[in-house]
């Protein structure tokens, strides 16, 4: 019997190879996808953390770049106990690319959390993941509200991966 493959796509830390083996060793990403009708945006509280996480929302014109992770069910069952506050989700019928399988990812409530901080070394850990050509746009396409803390010389976010300084 043929079984259809599932896959994770990654909008955020999971793009970035390092840490989406440090999350789910020996993966790899199968490859880039556009997600329609949603959008980045900072706004997950982490109260472990104490800062925000990047979620994606309902918009019906924006498109998500992100990345097919193929996954075992296993792997779909650790990661839901993982991502804290998040809804692991079908999202196979907004996947622009052709898929041969399920694509689900992680969604969490729209809220907003005014006092909140998001920490740099997380979203360099993001940015990790984006081509360095399309990095700004991946900035002007993210909703960012909160305060950006500069957290580069003492990560405070515990899987950071650091962009490497470009000179």
């Amino acid at each position: 019997m043929h079984r259809n493959k599932i896959y994770v796509f990654g909008y955020g830390s999971l793009m970035n190879i390092q840490s989406l083996q440090r999350t789910l060793p020996r993966k790899t990403i199968a490859r880039r996808a556009h997600l329609v009708g949603y959008r980045r945006k900072f706004g997950v509280y982490m109260p472990q953390a104490k800062c925000l996480a990047l979620n994606i929302i309902p918009e019906k014109d924006s498109v998500v770049e992100g990345v097919f992770i193929e996954v075992s069910d296993a792997d779909i069952e650790y990661l839901k106990k993982r991502e804290i506050g998040y809804t692991c989700t079908d999202v196979t019928d907004n996947i622009r690319e052709n898929v041969d399988g399920h694509v689900f990812t992680f969604i969490a409530p729209d809220r907003d959390h005014p006092d909140a901080k998001i920490f740099k070394s997380y979203l360099e850990t993001c940015l990790g993941g984006v081509p360095t050509e399309m990095r700004d746009q991946w900035l002007k396409e993210t909703i960012i509200i909160n305060q950006i803390e500069d957290d580069t010389a003492e990560p405070k976010y515990s899987n950071a991966i650091l962009l490497e300084s470009e000179k």
